[in-house]
C-alpha cells in the first residue's frame, strides 16, 4: 500500500468518525496530523497544509469548549469558518480543489 492511500484512507476514517459523532474537533486534528506526519516524515508541503488545517480545528474545538464561553460565543461566522475548514480537508482527501484554498 503506498503512503498517500494510507493517509488518506486514515484521514477518512477520522472525518467519518467525526461526522457520525464519535471524536471531537480536537481528536479529528490530531488523527488527521498523524496520518500525514506518518506519511510525508513531517515534511513538504502537504504536511504544511494539513498541520495548519489541524490548527485551525483545534482552535474551533477551543472556541466550542472553553470554559470562558457561551454557545452564544460561537456565531454564524464561526459554523462558515469551521465549515470552510471542514471542505478543506475533505477536499485534501478527495484530491480535489477547492474555492478560495491557496
Amino acid at each position: 500500500m503506498n503512503s498517500e492511500f494510507s493517509w488518506k484512507d486514515g484521514a477518512a476514517a477520522a472525518l467519518a468518525a467525526y461526522d457520525g459523532g464519535r471524536i471531537d474537533l480536537e481528536d479529528l486534528a490530531a488523527r488527521i496530523l498523524v496520518h500525514v506526519e506518518e506519511a510525508t516524515s513531517g515534511r513538504g508541503e502537504l504536511y504544511e497544509t494539513v498541520r495548519d488545517l489541524a490548527d485551525e480545528l483545534e482552535r474551533h474545538h477551543d472556541l466550542r469548549t472553553s470554559p470562558w464561553n457561551s454557545p452564544e460565543d460561537v456565531g454564524p461566522e464561526d459554523e462558515r469558518e469551521l465549515q470552510a475548514v471542514l471542505d478543506r480537508v475533505r477536499a485534501l482527501i478527495e484530491d480535489r480543489p477547492t474555492e478560495g484554498a491557496p
